[in-house]
């Protein structure tokens, strides 16, 4: 519960010290959330580490926050959407989940679910939301039998779930074209961004207190005597200036009784009350000391200073048009990226933080959404994958609606979080959702070729891209179910923190796979790999007290159950684990992924990765998450070598920071190695 009481903490202290209304609503819907999350632990109904967290069924989409942690409720259990509420007036029904549900399935309700499914006119955000869609689409296919037993599985949490697509235009068709934040994501960055205070004090000096300034010294400026007429020019002035005292906060020098401002305004009062009758030292001293700084306000040099300072007040700030462009998203669909980028930034001039923010909506080819850096990593590519992949899952179903509805619940099913997950379990696949369970009992053979061709696709853009990178967790899960058909060995990273000290049976066939491809390789020979043992390890049986033993390969990745547990050791155990199995790169090869421009390539652009890495290692008081990374990097550049079937050592040392210190060692021992000698090898976790 450590952990809960510590992110619950973390929550309380960010409601405290947040700076507007959004930022505090955040956090108090994050302290909400963990308060849940403890309640669940305390009472029970919340199994911390099950792939099942909570009585509801496996398929049901869970709340989960940060660490993986299930809060006991659904995703799909909120309250009515707008949609709902209006068709529930629409057929004068009562406005609950149970009737709204029980509406569709009426010969009119399935009617208008069948032409939303041809027409593709739905939204699908969460995977339950297309439930009902699912009902039609298997009508469609001529199951009636199975629309009728998905039916019977779903119905009893009908009044508690929502089971119902939401109505809106189609999407087109945008084939390999894709989008890294929706219209409203983009307009939800934008409308979070904020002016410096300090812009904001300058521009209110400029719009209020400044006019004011030059008003109250035009007033004394040149007065040897005060009238009955400067007496009632002096009210107002006082007036005004009160009224801007307890309005305009941002300027605290302009109540500041030290200033030129508030002593000439405090030496009109005296005027007003009639104790002033002529310029006292104080204002001589102050309109000295502003005609000496700019000018008084009618000399040349203090107009264009006050044109100057008007017309930057003039210019919007970012927020302002970042406001404008968050505006005109909002006009889009909220669901979709954004095809005409210029029609939504038309006639602005967007400083580069707005145009990027914006910019992260563009619908476009991968390839230049990582040349315009909107793609800055695999894990980002990881998240636009569905949108790729999702024509595939559903291939061989015959029907086309059927289909594209699959992709549709596929796309909501890749949004859905992990949980935190112990005993080796794992996550839910998207078979496990009934209706679509129902509808890929549909398909056919061509599906897998289908699926099989968008993984390929998948992995060519990973090492075309992101040479220098493990391939990340929601890429695994991506490769997993678009070869699902397959038996490939996807194997994703472990948590140092939760690594329970053994590695399932998915790591000893990467382990094995890897040992096929790269035994007698440069790779095995760098790292100290036995690949002899590696395809020899067998699975874990069951010891004398019912535990699983260690494997060979447990044992060969350096798991020991005498030694004492630490996140340190773990790291250089699961960094082992990745060494020996290539961490998926071999498995992408199994399937057939090659980079576009060549093994040796790929390996040069991953030593490059390395060296920039440790460049910045070097000037950081904390490398050791960067080192890390770029010890990850020159693994993945000695394993292209080894795929390439040899290194171009003048190439390699001829790359900007080859040179550098730590990168020298790197490469001298790399060297060594190619030419037989004693080195020591370049890897990342210490202990």
């Amino acid at each position: 519960m450590s952990y809960a009481f510590t992110q619950l903490a973390k929550a309380v202290q960010a409601a405290a010290q947040a700076l507007d209304p959004e930022a505090e609503r955040a956090a108090h819907a994050r302290m909400a959330a963990w308060v849940r999350v403890l309640n669940g632990m305390a009472d029970g109904s919340v199994r911390v580490g099950s792939r099942r967290p909570t009585e509801l069924p496996v398929w049901v989409t869970p709340e989960v926050v940060r660490g993986g942690f299930a809060t006991g409720r659904a995703k799909a259990a909120s309250s009515l959407r707008p949609d709902e509420v209006e068709r529930a007036t629409r057929l004068g029904i009562e406005p609950s989940l149970a009737s709204i549900f029980a509406s569709w399935l009426t010969p009119e309700g399935l009617a208008e679910l069948d032409r939303m499914l041809l027409a593709g006119a739905y939204a699908v955000p969460l995977p339950e939301d297309g439930a009902l869609l699912a009902v039609a689409a298997l009508i469609r296919l001529g199951d009636e039998e199975g629309a009728r037993a998905l039916l019977a599985e779903i119905a009893p949490l009908a009044d508690r779930l929502h089971f119902t697509p939401i109505p809106t235009t189609p999407l087109p068709d945008r084939g390999s074209k894709v989008f890294r934040l929706t219209a409203e994501e983009a307009a939800q960055a934008l409308e979070r961004k904020r002016s410096r205070r300090s812009l904001l004090a300058q521009k209110e000096a400029i719009k209020v207190w400044l006019p004011l300034t030059d008003m109250v010294v035009e007033t004394w400026a040149g007065r040897e005597s005060i009238g009955d007429d400067d007496r009632v020019t002096a009210v107002g002035l006082v007036c005004a200036y009160d009224i801007a005292a307890a309005s305009a906060r941002r300027c605290g020098k302009y109540r500041n009784p030290k200033e030129n401002l508030p002593i000439l305004v405090g030496e009109l009062r005296r005027v007003v009350t009639g104790e002033l009758t002529e310029p006292s030292p104080r204002v001589r001293h102050a309109l000295a000391a502003i005609e000496a700084k700019r000018g008084l306000p009618s000399s040349p040099r203090s107009r264009a200073v006050r044109a100057s300072q008007r017309e930057f007040a003039g210019r919007p700030l970012h927020a302002e048009l970042a406001q404008v462009v968050a505006s005109r998203l909002r006009e889009l669909r909220p669901d979709d990226g954004v095809d005409d980028l210029a029609a939504v930034t038309s006639g602005l001039e967007l400083p580069t933080s707005v145009a990027r923010a914006a910019g992260r909506a563009r619908v476009a080819e991968v390839a230049d959404l990582v040349a315009d850096g909107t793609l800055p990593s695999a894990e980002t590519l990881a998240l636009l994958v569905p949108q790729l992949s999702a024509s595939s899952v559903g291939w061989g179903i015959p029907d086309p609606a059927a289909r594209r509805l699959v992709g549709e619940i596929y796309k909501a099913f890749r949004r859905r979080r992990s949980v935190l997950l112990w005993h080796l379990q794992s996550q839910v696949r998207l078979k496990e959702l009934p209706w679509v369970a129902a509808l890929l009992a549909h398909g056919e053979p061509v599906g897998v070729e289908a699926s099989t061709s968008g993984a390929l696709r998948l992995g060519t853009l990973y090492l075309d891209h992101f040479p220098g990178t493990l391939v990340p967790n929601n890429l695994v899960e991506e490769f997993r179910t678009l070869t699902a058909d397959k038996g490939l060995p996807w194997a994703k990273e472990l948590a140092a923190d939760i690594f329970e000290g053994r590695f399932s049976p998915v790591y000893v066939e990467a382990g094995k796979l890897a040992a096929r491809h790269l035994k007698g390789s440069l790779y095995e020979r760098y790292y100290g790999i036995d690949y002899d043992a590696v395809a020899a390890s067998r699975d874990a049986f069951k010891g004398a007290n019912g535990e699983p033993e260690l494997t060979e390969f447990d044992r060969l990745c350096g798991c020991r159950r005498d030694r004492a547990w630490s996140v340190a050791r773990n790291g250089k155990i699961i960094e082992r684990q990745q060494v020996i199995t290539a961490h998926n790169v071999i498995t992408l090869v199994e399937l057939g992924c090659r980079p576009t421009r060549g093994w040796g390539w790929a390996a040069i652009e991953a030593a490059r990765r390395s060296f920039r890495l440790l460049a910045v290692a070097s000037r950081q008081a904390r490398p050791l998450a960067t080192i890390k990374n770029a010890a990850y990097a020159w693994r993945q550049a000695v394993l292209y070598w080894s795929l390439a079937g040899r290194v171009d050592v003048e190439a390699l040392k001829a790359l900007p920071g080859a040179d550098g210190d730590r990168a020298g060692e790197v490469v001298e021992g790399l060297v060594k190695c190619l030419a037989g000698e004693g080195f020591q090898p370049f890897t990342g976790w210490v202990a």
